[in-house]
């Protein structure tokens, strides 16, 4: 279980190299290179994942998606490990090639929401990741349409994840991050002001810029 989350991304700086070379353990499902054949042990599993969330929090994410792929080998119905993926992508994509590594982690975080379908917190970080692709597309590209369709999907998850677990304040807090990237900043600092309230703490720099745009 994904422990308690401070702040995660304020404002998302893309990263501008191109998708890295890894080695394959390093890669979601080991990249689809490697397929181990080993007897489906759920337990195996639940421990290397925990051990992966360990690694996560302490901002090492080369070790804990090598745990994750440890959790995934052991168990492939074990929706944490698609989790894990989702958000190590969402964080590769402030380092290399962020279109590919964002649409990455949508579809992990996609196949982590179909396997535990009832998990809000799974389901906000999916509209999370949907909001930066959407803001990429927005500021990168330039290509509103799209960015249009991505912000759509992330509101109508974030309504659903906050139905499903109303009092995790990272969902509340990146719904927040949401409203100021789409430009309703009103609702951006009553999201965020909703999230401080549950005890959440954001970071001085997204609270400045957040009250210079109202």
């Amino acid at each position: 279980m994904k422990n308690f989350l401070l702040p995660l991304i304020t404002f998302f700086l893309f990263g501008q190299l191109a998708f890295a070379e890894r080695p394959i353990n390093e890669l979601p499902m080991y990249g689809g290179q490697h397929n181990p054949t080993v007897e489906r042990n759920p337990e195996f599993s639940k421990g290397a994942t925990q051990r992966g969330w360990d690694a996560y929090y302490k901002g090492d994410f080369e070790t804990a998606i090598k745990r994750f792929n440890q959790g995934w080998m052991f168990d492939r119905e074990n929706p944490e490990v698609y989790w894990g993926f989702g958000l190590i992508m969402g964080q590769r994509a402030s380092q290399e090639d962020p279109e590919q590594s964002l649409k990455e982690s949508v579809r992990f975080l996609q196949m982590a929401t179909q396997k535990d379908a009832g998990n809000g917190r799974i389901m906000g970080d999916l509209a999370f990741s949907n909001t930066i692709l959407g803001h990429y597309y927005k500021s990168e590209k330039t290509n509103i349409k799209l960015a249009k369709e991505f912000f759509d999907i992330a509101s109508d998850l974030f309504v659903k994840a906050f139905k499903a677990d109303p009092q995790y304040p990272p969902i509340v807090a990146n719904w927040s991050v949401f409203y100021f990237y789409t430009e309703d900043f009103m609702q951006a600092r009553s999201k965020a002001d909703e999230a401080i309230g549950m005890g959440y703490r954001f970071s001085p720099e997204y609270i400045n810029d957040l009250e210079k745009n109202l």
